[in-house]
């Protein structure tokens, strides 16, 4: 029996291949999971950016403000800041009338401010703002600071899996000596 040749049955070969396509699959699916993963902490740190951004630009333009003594921005004469409850009223440094609310664009809640008529928004199209209010601790004495509160939940437009972030931001703006 010197011409017989050593070959791998059917079932060998069934085998080999069951546990190839397992090994593969399960391969598969760590490289779609940990792409997942990277694209949701990608989705993340954007969110976390573009929220940064706008807070600044708001904190920035709040904390300059300056009081309306009289009374042109929908701010009663005297006072700094003025609020509804769903839009914030004050005169930057500028003097601009400045207010700030939520605003839809595209079906996105944005954050929208006006100055002296002209709008814009604040937050980016990757960000929707789900709840945004405001108040305003302001009697308008000299002996008192007046402070504006934010209160924002928002979250990314991309990403399902990405929980809201709630935040309160309160300002008062920088007295001039």
């Amino acid at each position: 029996m010197t011409g017989v040749k050593k070959a791998f049955t059917l079932i060998e070969v069934v085998v080999a291949v069951a546990i190839f396509s397992v090994i593969v699959l399960a391969a598969v699916r760590i490289f779609q999971s940990s792409m997942r993963a990277q694209r949701d902490i990608e989705w993340d740190y954007t969110l976390q950016s573009d929220s940064q951004y706008f807070l600044n630009l708001m904190s920035r333009e709040l904390s300059t403000a300056q009081k309306d003594l009289a009374g042109t921005c929908s701010v009663p004469a005297g006072h700094t800041y003025a609020t509804d409850g769903s839009v914030l009223y004050f005169k930057n440094s500028l003097g601009q009338c400045v207010a700030y609310g939520a605003a839809v664009d595209g079906g996105v809640t944005k954050v929208g401010v006006d100055r002296d008529g002209v709008g814009n928004y604040l937050s980016g199209s990757g960000i929707d703002i789900e709840q945004l209010a405001f108040t305003v601790d302001d009697d308008g004495s000299s002996t008192s600071q007046p402070l504006a509160t934010v209160n924002m939940k928002f979250r990314s437009i991309n990403s399902a899996s990405t929980t809201a972030i709630n935040l309160q931001l309160s300002i008062s703006p920088i007295l001039a000596p």
